[in-house]
This record gives C-alpha cells, structure tokens and sequence, in this order.
C-alpha cells in the first residue's frame, strides 16, 4: 500500500522517550519532554490534520502525533473523545 504511516522506518534509539498528555483528551493536550521538538498529528490513514496540541475542533477519533526531535521522529497514539 502507498499509505503514509508516520515513524515506522525511523530509527528512535536516540530520542529520549516522550509522554502525550492528558490522554484521552477532550481537544488539547501536552507534550513532556525535555528536548526542542515540532510535531505535526495524523488521522489513522495517515492523512495530514493539524501541527497545533489542539484536536477540539476535530471529530472523536484515534490520532497519530508525531514529534520530530532533530530529524528523527516518534508517533504516539493520542484519544480525541
């Protein structure tokens, strides 16, 4: 398949790990971690939706947040209710 899933081929063995929170959330959430990062999120098909810690205006659903941390990336699965 040509689907785009965020992360899958990189290698995290250099960044430290990081916590989404709260999660579930109700829209907005924070990211924990003590390095420089952008992070851009993704619906489950791997379709671009924001790269704001902000989902109230997206529907219920299971987002992929991707953080990059210096050209490397880590996706964590986050719960919009």
């Amino acid at each position: 398949s040509s689907m785009f899933y965020p992360g899958n081929d990189i290698n995290t063995e250099n960044i430290k790990d990081f916590t989404v929170y709260p999660n579930p959330t109700n829209g907005v959430f924070y990211v924990k971690t003590d390095l420089t990062y952008s992070i851009n999120i993704y619906d489950m098909q791997g379709k671009y939706i924001t790269n704001q810690p902000d989902l109230r205006s997206f529907p219920s659903a299971v987002y992929l947040v991707e953080i990059k941390i210096d050209n490397q990336k880590l996706t964590k699965k986050v719960i919009k209710l």
